[in-house]
């Protein structure tokens, strides 16, 4: 979960340099961003891939 919280973050980074040069924000960036906006920000602990999964399953 944490991997793709950081990774809709970026996406939306390049979006808003893009906007910064002028260009029209994509429909689905301002869906993402409202999708964020409901999601409080996930702790290492809640990836998938994080080393402290093993230790939540223990």
């Amino acid at each position: 979960m944490k991997r793709l919280w950081d990774a809709a973050n970026a996406a939306l980074d390049v979006i808003d340099a893009e906007i910064a040069q002028g260009l029209p924000e994509p429909e689905w960036a301002a869906q993402l961003r409202e999708v964020i906006a409901l999601i409080d920000e996930p702790s290492p602990e809640q990836d998938d891939c994080s080393p402290y999964l093993d230790l939540n399953n223990n």
